[in-house]
């Protein structure tokens, strides 16, 4: 995952909070890279490889949802150079099978289809239909996490590569 930095993750977290307080609780505010990885034995190594670059800016921007409202709200991230996306590809062999159909979307989760009722996300998405962020941050580290019931952990930070003076 990306942590998300402050003050950009205290802006996405207000709206967690209030919408997903459960989901909020659990993890920090991020961009996923991957869903349930399937090989962990194999995470520091392809993550090692994968942040052998230099940080970059992303814009998170409007809210959308996974289909029905039930399924999640999140916001998109504008990767107009790739580079998120380049994440992604570097570490998605690790994904487990099950999101193999599922073309990768970065994205910032608002709203999880797993901790809400399907009453709560039909309200959340009344209220973040039509919103748009344009909140941009810099990209300088990824995140390996692990779930601990109740919370999702920290098991080791991968910084990117310093930029290079010119």
């Amino acid at each position: 995952m990306v942590r998300l930095p402050a003050p950009t993750a205290a802006l996405v977290d207000e709206i967690r909070r209030r919408f997903d307080p459960i989901m909020a609780a659990r993890i920090d505010a991020h961009v996923t890279l991957v869903h349930d990885v399937a090989d962990p034995g194999r995470v520091a190594e392809l993550v090692g490889r994968a942040v052998d670059r230099e940080p970059f800016r992303v814009r998170l921007t409007h809210a959308d949802r996974w289909g029905p409202s039930r399924y999640g709200a999140y916001l998109h991230v504008d990767d107009h150079d790739g580079a998120v996306h380049g994440l992604h590809e570097a570490v998605a062999e690790l994904e487990s099978p099950a999101w193999a159909r599922v073309e990768y979307r970065p994205h910032v989760t608002l709203v999880h289809g797993r901790t809400v009722s399907e009453e709560e996300a039909e309200v959340a998405w009344r209220a973040l239909d039509g919103f748009v962020a344009g909140w941009e941050l810099t990209v300088d580290a990824v995140d390996v996490i692990e779930l601990i019931e109740p919370r999702w952990r920290l098991v080791e930070r991968h910084p990117l590569r310093p930029a290079t003076a010119g």
